[in-house]
């Protein structure tokens, strides 16, 4: 058995054990690890990287210095380099256990990034965000994608001289990170940097994008913070705590450039790009239309993005992205005691 055999098997076991039940799908599962276990993940593989380069350039100089063949020592390093690079965020085949195909995707933050973009953009979401600003011209708009412990740019990304964040709801920290990293060269930097995915939940579900303007003295985001259920079970505090402090920190600085926030579960506004359903988008594409299942495994929770039986009979490998997103359903993973869990609670 290969480490990346392993890894699927020792996934699939966590899954069983934290939830109580074996997987029940007939289609090909594709589970898309997030989180604490992915950061984990990610550290774990780098160092290992970084000490078979250290090892492999030592041996590579002591050979090179005992043959006095330089050519060697580069095609040497070259190889090593194309060789330990991740691909495809290692999945690499196929894994049948119990019956059942499995694959197993771990992204890097960057990985995870992309693939927000592409959906934002695919979903037709950016003309969305358009809209529901009221702007008829293009302008310059970065969107932020902001989960439970960190956030990335999923548009706009010329206008920002980082892209990747610590920052998240639940991970509070290094909220001026994000208006640093606006950049103000002679193009006037973006006119607006727009909040959304798991921080919308603290704005009100039908409040359409709220925006904070300090050059014309408008707020429409105060007034619609506001508690409410999300995912059956939890509250928004942390989400609403987040639009709070980013709201007064703009105001504070009395920062050019607007800032918006979209409520996240109102199907007409743009949901702020899914990794996961592109994940889901790319399967079907890849495989001539046959449906799958990915599981996604996030800091927070546990869910399921399918397809009905029903929908089968529609011609999935014609459909645009925009058209097979709304297909996609949604179930959150819960235990006997109705509980989820992340990916720190499932691996460890």
């Amino acid at each position: 058995m290969n480490s990346y055999q392993a890894l699927c098997y020792n996934v699939v076991s966590r899954y069983t054990t934290a939830f109580g039940a074996p997987l029940d799908e007939d289609l090909p599962t594709l589970f898309n690890i997030t989180g604490d276990y992915r950061n984990k993940f990610h550290a774990e593989y780098n160092a290992m990287l970084l000490r078979l380069r250290i090892q492999t350039f030592l041996i590579s100089v002591a050979i090179a210095a005992l043959t006095n063949s330089w050519v060697l020592f580069v095609v040497t390093m070259i190889t090593i380099g194309v060789a330990t690079r991740p691909t495809n965020s290692f999945i690499t085949e196929i894994v049948t256990i119990n019956g059942r195909d499995v694959v197993v995707a771990i992204p890097t933050q960057e990985e995870e990034g992309s693939l927000e973009a592409r959906n934002f953009e695919e979903t037709k979401d950016v003309e969305r965000l358009y809209k529901a600003l009221g702007l008829n011209e293009k302008k310059k708009i970065v969107v932020v994608s902001v989960g439970s412990q960190s956030s990335q740019v999923i548009y706009g990304h010329e206008y920002m001289s980082k892209t990747l964040f610590d920052i998240g709801v639940d991970n509070r920290n290094n909220l001026h990170d994000v208006f640093n990293s606006v950049i103000n060269n002679r193009r006037g930097g973006c006119e607006y940097v727009c909040f959304m995915n798991a921080i919308g939940y603290g704005i009100r579900v039908d409040a359409g994008v709220v925006v904070s303007d300090n050059i014309a003295n408008i707020d429409t985001v105060s007034e619609n913070i506001s508690p409410r259920t999300v995912g059956g079970t939890g509250n928004n505090v942390a989400a609403m705590t987040l639009v709070q402090q980013l709201l007064d920190l703009h105001k504070s600085a009395n920062f050019g450039y607007n800032i918006a926030f979209v409520p996240r579960g109102d199907p007409a506004m743009p949901q702020g790009g899914s990794h996961s359903k592109q994940r889901f988008v790319d399967a079907i594409r890849s495989s001539n239309g046959m449906p799958v299942t990915v599981i996604e495994i996030s800091g927070k929770q546990t869910k399921k993005f399918y397809i009905d039986a029903k929908d089968n009979d529609w011609e999935l490998d014609r459909c645009s992205t925009e058209e097979l997103c709304k297909l996609i359903k949604e179930k959150k993973i819960v235990d006997e005691d109705g509980k989820t869990y992340g990916s720190g609670d499932i691996f460890g």
